[in-house]
């Protein structure tokens, strides 16, 4: 048995066999010696594409959650990721980052931030019996590529050239 098969008898339902593909392809439109920021909780991504998170936070967990400072801890986070500049951001979104009693300004800054900076360039997608695939995006693409029944389960970004600095 291959080894991603075993990883999805295991774990069923998660998508931890397509990590290693997903993160070559981080590297590849990575240098080296750049940040990558993840919205998400697959800090395996950052092993996989050798390179380091642009916030002490590889999987972002402590900033949701009934713990204190959490806003202090997402203000934080956020002005790091300013400062790190990523050029590609992974957007693995886990439940919890959207559920209303948590407090959602990390989440709410993500999104604005995603958006605004990055440009869809690899989709991690999963049709209606949970099969995954990953697809890199046709460049300057606006509209949604993915097909008729397929689920985005993950997204590589790359920041737009005339984003401020």
């Amino acid at each position: 048995m291959e080894n991603s098969e075993a990883v999805r008898k295991i774990y069923p339902g998660n998508f931890f066999a397509e990590m290693p593909e997903f993160a070559q392809r981080i590297e590849n439109v990575t240098p080296p010696e750049a940040p990558v920021f993840i919205f998400g909780a697959e800090s395996e991504l950052l092993f996989y594409a050798h390179r380091r998170s642009a916030t002490r936070y590889i999987f972002l967990f402590p900033l949701y959650g009934p713990y204190g400072g959490v806003r202090e801890k997402q203000t934080a986070a956020t002005m790091e990721i300013e400062r790190a500049r990523p050029l590609t951001a992974v957007y693995l979104p886990n439940a919890l980052f959207f559920v209303p009693s948590t407090d959602q300004y990390f989440t709410q800054w993500s999104m604005s931030y995603l958006q605004e900076n990055f440009y869809a360039d690899t989709w991690l997608i999963a049709d209606e019996l949970g099969e995954a695939r990953i697809e890199t995006v046709a460049p300057g693409r606006e509209a949604n590529p993915l097909p008729a029944g397929q689920q985005l389960i993950g997204a590589i970004l790359t920041r737009k050239l005339t984003s401020p600095p």
